[in-house]
C-alpha cells in the first residue's frame, strides 16, 4: 500500500493511501490530520484522476510514518 499527500493550501496534512484495485477505480483512504483530531475516510477513486492527480503533483510519494 502506498501513501500519497495531497498538495494543497489547506493548514493541515492530508495523506491518500491506496488500499487496493476494484473495476471502478482504487479504493483509498482519506486521511486528515487536524490540530485536534484525525479522520479517515475510505472512498473509490476513478483511477484516470488518480493518475491526473500524480500527473499534476497534486499527490506526492510519502515516506511518512503512515506509510507502514
Amino acid at each position: 500500500m502506498k501513501l500519497y499527500e495531497v498538495k494543497g493550501k489547506n493548514p493541515h496534512k492530508e495523506y491518500l493511501k491506496v488500499l487496493g484495485e476494484t473495476k471502478n477505480g482504487l479504493e483509498v483512504l482519506m486521511i486528515r490530520i487536524k490540530e485536534d483530531y484525525t479522520s479517515e475516510k475510505r472512498e473509490i477513486l476513478p483511477k484516470e484522476l488518480f493518475e491526473t492527480c500524480l500527473r499534476t503533483q497534486y499527490l506526492v510519494e510519502s515516506s511518512n510514518f503512515l506509510s507502514a
